[in-house]
């Protein structure tokens, strides 16, 4: 398992878009919420030491 930090590089954003297009990535995912309860999704970011993604859907 490899762990990878978050950048605003473009070219560092394409590479990971690539790769997960590829199937070469995967984000782990610690929660997913609906957007009703994204005060929810804030308590935890904040709140918590998350590993992983998390998702709100709309």
């Amino acid at each position: 398992m490899r762990h990878l930090i978050a950048e605003n590089d473009s070219a560092v954003l394409q590479e990971g878009a690539a790769l997960g297009t590829h199937g070469g990535y995967t984000p782990y995912l610690a929660a997913t919420y609906p957007l009703d309860k994204i005060a929810e999704a804030h308590q935890q970011s904040e709140h918590s030491r998350t590993q992983g993604k998390i998702v709100v859907t709309v």
